[in-house]
């Protein structure tokens, strides 16, 4: 199961962004000492969005927590 969510649609769609983009998901992953090709049972990532205009974006992982069963 995956669930996606923000404060607001922009949030929401930073997170889209990242779990579309393999490559930056990857290097997330690794920053975090998390294998890119396990399985992660709860992971939890918080990411802050920075405006730039009407339709620009950029965004960052701030944090991070895996949860274990």
């Amino acid at each position: 199961m995956l669930l996606v969510a923000g404060t607001n649609a922009e949030g929401t769609g930073a997170a889209s962004e990242l779990l579309t983009d393999p490559a930056r998901l990857r290097e997330e992953l690794l920053h975090r000492g998390i294998n890119p090709v396990g399985r992660v049972q709860k992971l939890e990532l918080l990411l802050r969005v920075q405006y730039q205009g009407m339709d620009s974006r950029s965004y960052q992982v701030i944090a991070s927590r895996v949860v274990a069963r």
